[in-house]
């Protein structure tokens, strides 16, 4: 026979337990979502810096991402290490951290800093007073001082002789100051116009104004100071011949004398007085701004000659007497002979007594750099 079916013995009525209202929970840290509470959620976000079978999921509940490794089933609140070192950020744990990682991971910004300004070196205070914006390197103007326009125009003129801005821009004029040189200016002159030509090519500066220049070469040359007008040629004159000793590399000069070597032949002749100015002039403004003339004198009586070479730095040419005239027409007219006055009779050695005579300079060894001031 079957038997009926057995129903179940009714339970015994639970009593109602009380519930007591619980303190909000902080929000300093949620649970996190399981591996498989987290296929429910919100689609997975790519992100190509993300290991792999790594997911970035955010959670519904608390607004955050948080992150699914399918290798080991696990969540993370932290993308894994391999998305910091990708990102260059900090590795620290975050209970280790002063602050709450942000919710996302922001792009770092890209900042050029091949524009920044460059500082000047101080080796000497410089009150340069640059004004930013320049085009380009030695494209750099001078502010006037009053009327300072001769000095500026001087300072341009060296400055575009790239071989001396090459020198000092270097640093190699350091080495060389020759501070002991009772001719020389101990170096200031050399040591400003260096800062000078370091400004003017910096690249950065629209104009700079060269205060401790100006006052350094008043203090060595009266007739520069104040802000009157000044000749420009009389300026470089000073100017070379400064640089010249505050680098001459010639520390004791001794006296040479000049011998008389007649039937010479003119090309060793030049080369020995050459050498002989060497030894007593070796710097820089030599090498670049210094050349050498051949000087012959001939007796207007027996026709008895007398050549020497000298060296020069400047020359002083002739203006032709017509409106318009060229460079080589003043060099053409200084090189023509010329007849001596009476009143500068020249002693001639084979009359042994003082006669007319004519003179003219001629076979120029020109400098590799000429200054034309106008």
């Amino acid at each position: 026979p079957q038997h009926p079916k057995q129903q179940a013995a009714p339970q015994p009525p639970q009593p109602k337990q009380q519930t007591t209202p619980q303190k909000p929970a902080l929000q300093t840290q949620q649970p996190l979502p399981s591996a498989q509470q987290s296929v429910a959620r919100q689609p997975a976000v790519a992100h190509q810096n993300l290991s792999n079978r790594w997911e970035k999921r955010l959670d519904s509940r608390t607004g955050r991402f948080y992150y699914v490794d399918h290798n080991t089933r696990t969540t993370h609140w932290n993308p894994p290490q391999a998305l910091f070192e990708a990102l260059g950020q900090n590795t620290t744990p975050p209970g280790q951290r002063k602050a709450d990682p942000v919710q996302h991971v922001p792009s770092m910004p890209v900042i050029d800093r091949s524009s920044k300004p460059v500082i000047l070196s101080r080796e000497v205070s410089h009150s340069m007073a640059p004004v930013y914006g320049g085009q380009g390197h030695a494209l750099c103007g001078l502010k006037n001082l009053g009327n300072t326009c001769f000095m500026n125009s001087i300072l341009q003129c060296l400055n575009a002789c790239v071989p001396l801005a090459t020198y000092f821009l270097s640093g190699r004029y350091r080495k060389e100051i020759n501070r002991r040189n009772p001719l020389g200016m101990k170096g200031e002159v050399a040591e400003e116009f260096a800062a000078v030509v370091r400004a003017l090519w910096n690249g950065q500066y629209r104009s700079i104004s060269p205060k401790d220049f100006k006052s350094t070469i008043s203090h060595f040359a009266e007739q520069f100071a104040g802000y009157q007008q000044q000749d420009s040629q009389e300026l470089l004159a000073f100017l070379l011949d400064g640089l010249h000793e505050d680098l001459n590399q010639v520390r004791q000069k001794s006296y040479i004398e000049e011998p008389d070597n007649p039937g010479m032949p003119d090309q060793q002749a030049a080369m020995e007085s050459w050498g002989r100015h060497l030894q007593r002039n070796r710097s820089p403004i030599v090498e670049l701004f210094q050349g050498q003339f051949k000087s012959t004198i001939r007796c207007l009586v027996c026709h008895n000659k007398s050549v020497t070479f000298d060296a020069f730095m400047y020359l002083s040419l002739p203006l032709t007497s017509t409106q318009h005239c060229s460079l080589e027409d003043c060099l053409r007219l200084f090189t023509t002979e010329e007849r001596m006055g009476a009143d500068n009779t020249w002693f001639c050695s084979k009359c042994r007594t003082h006669r007319e005579a004519s003179k003219k300079t001629g076979d120029l060894e020109a400098a590799t750099n000429l200054a034309h001031p106008l």
